[in-house]
């Protein structure tokens, strides 16, 4: 499972990973500057279908790093075993990804959304509106 750091000092989200995702994406940590987070999204549809499209169906049994190429060339990252437990991240100039999708256990992830947008010092859309 990722596990989310916040870094007030350097202003960045970092995305600690276990040893099987480390391994498979190649990445120990994604550190996302505050300032490239264009959105986080509860349940994001992509996550579903990412998951339907590897052929399982049943929450719990894939548990690994996937990669898939976007339409700009940077690739997505899929961090989960269940894609009703997700959270997206919407990235724009981001080095390596696209977005970033993880699981997370421990919250509900309204509550995840909510905590990244109030670190990150990011505007909730619904509040403004």
């Amino acid at each position: 499972m990722p596990h989310l750091d916040f870094d007030h000092v350097n202003q960045t989200l970092i995305v600690s990973l276990s040893t099987a995702e480390t391994f498979l994406a190649l990445f120990g940590t994604i550190v996302i500057p505050f300032s490239q987070i264009r959105a986080v999204r509860a349940l994001p549809g992509e996550a579903y279908s990412h998951f339907k499209g590897m052929g399982v169906y049943i929450p719990g049994v894939m548990n690994f790093a996937t990669l898939n190429r976007s339409v700009n060339g940077k690739p997505e990252i899929y961090l989960y075993s269940s894609p009703l437990k997700t959270v997206g991240i919407d990235l724009a100039g981001h080095s390596h990804f696209e977005k970033v999708f993880i699981e997370v256990p421990d919250l509900t992830p309204q509550q995840v959304v909510q905590l990244i947008m109030e670190e990150a010092g990011l505007s909730d859309p619904k509040k403004e509106a």
